[in-house]
């Protein structure tokens, strides 16, 4: 059973310190947002949660990504060994299961996402297929830092 995580805009700092203390292992995180958007996070490392106001971060081992904590609805953790569920209509899911391929899925068809290195310099691109969805190869990139941007605004770090 997934742990859900809802807050008003002042319990942001008390739902995060309450998802570290439980040290929950999960694979999975979803963040839904006060404009009804929202960002799921398919991941190999369990998530944790922390504020630093006014923002809300996310880690989880090379992944981080970080949202204005008064934009933040709630978030949804799942169980140790769960799967994310299926994408919501709006959803934007990033799925970083090992450091050699990156996938956002729930695009419009033909959004661009780029993967920059922390010079700025342009490591890949790709325009979402048909289905909404662009992987990224990252088994040539070097060791590093990465930074994945999406055209509709979401941006990923990530370390590979």
């Amino acid at each position: 059973m997934p742990h859900v995580f809802r807050f008003s805009r002042g319990m942001v700092a008390m739902a995060a310190a309450l998802l570290i203390s439980q040290g929950a292992a999960a694979e999975y995180l979803i963040v839904s947002f006060r404009d009804g958007t929202t960002t799921s996070f398919d991941l190999e490392d369990r998530p944790v949660v922390s504020l630093q106001t006014p923002m809300m971060t996310i880690k989880a081992g090379t992944v981080e990504a970080e949202y204005d904590c008064d934009s933040v609805e709630k978030f949804v953790i799942g169980d140790p060994g769960s799967t994310a569920p299926a994408l919501a209509e709006g959803e934007t899911r990033l799925t970083y299961r090992d450091r050699n391929s990156a996938s956002v899925s729930g695009l419009e068809p033909g959004t661009r996402v780029t993967l920059y290195s922390t010079d700025g310099k342009t490591a890949a691109s790709a325009v979402a297929d048909a289905s909404g969805s662009v992987t990224l190869d990252l088994s040539a990139l070097s060791a590093g830092t990465y930074i994945i941007s999406v055209s509709n605004g979401q941006s990923f770090k990530l370390i590979r």
